[in-house]
C-alpha cells in the first residue's frame, strides 16, 4: 500500500501508525524519484497530498502551479497512471483530466477535487486548521475501515457539514473557515467504481 503524505499532515500519519496499518511513507517533500517509485508500484491504495493542476500533480512545487508542464511529478502522459486500484488525490483540480486518465488506464476508483482544495492556512487560526485536517483524514480512514468509495466521500461531506453547522449556529457564515468547509465539501468527487472497497482488493 502506498501512502504519500507530507510531514505536516500529522493526524493522518499518527492514525495510521497507531492502528498498525502497513504503509510506506515516501518523503516529506515529494522527491520526484520517491513519488515515481510509489506510483509505478501496483498497489490497492495510493494517497497523494500536495499541489495539483487539472493535468498534473506537482507536489510541493509552487512554480509548477503557475507554469504548465514545469515541475510536474505526474502528468497525463506518464505510464505510472493506472497502477493503483484506488487513488485519493488531496490536490486541486486532480479529479478532472488526471483522474479521468487514471481511470482509463486501469485505476478502479479515483477520489479528488474538481476545483481548488482549500486550506487557507494563513487565514485560519490553529484550531480551525486542525478542523480542516480532521475532515481531510476522513476519506483515508473510512477506506481503511472497509467503507466503499461513495460512503467514504459521503462521510467526508458529513464531517464538513458538522463544522458548517457550527458556523451557522454561531453566526459565522461570513468567515473564511465556513467558506473553506463549504467549498471543500462541494468540490470533492470520485470517478470509477463507487461501490468498491479496499478490503476486496487485498
Amino acid at each position: 500500500m502506498n501512502i504519500l503524505v507530507k510531514e505536516t499532515v500529522e493526524d493522518l500519519t499518527s492514525w495510521l501508525d497507531e492502528n498498525e496499518i502497513a504503509y510506506r511513507l515516501l518523503g516529506g517533500y515529494f522527491i520526484r524519484k520517491n513519488v515515481a517509485l510509489a506510483l509505478a508500484s501496483p498497489s490497492p491504495l495510493t494517497i497523494i497530498i500536495g499541489h495539483g493542476r487539472a493535468s498534473s500533480y506537482v507536489g510541493s512545487s509552487l512554480i509548477g502551479l503557475y507554469h504548465d508542464g514545469f515541475g510536474a511529478i505526474t502528468s497525463l502522459n506518464d505510464s505510472v497512471l493506472g497502477k493503483s486500484d484506488i487513488v485519493v488525490a488531496m490536490s486541486c483540480y486532480t479529479l478532472n483530466e488526471l483522474g479521468k486518465k487514471a481511470i482509463e488506464r486501469g485505476t478502479k476508483a479515483f477520489i479528488g477535487w474538481k476545483s481548488r482544495l482549500l486550506g487557507n492556512i494563513q487565514d485560519l487560526d490553529q484550531d480551525e486548521v486542525i478542523d480542516v485536517i480532521d475532515t481531510l483524514t476522513v476519506i483515508p480512514k473510512c477506506l481503511l475501515m472497509g467503507y466503499t468509495i461513495k460512503e467514504s466521500v459521503d462521510m467526508f461531506k458529513e464531517a464538513c457539514d458538522y463544522y458548517i453547522n457550527i458556523c451557522k449556529n454561531s453566526d459565522m457564515c461570513e468567515t473564511e473557515y465556513y467558506k473553506v468547509m463549504q467549498h471543500n465539501k462541494e468540490c470533492v468527487g470520485y470517478l470509477g467504481d463507487d461501490n468498491i472497497k479496499l478490503e476486496a482488493l487485498a
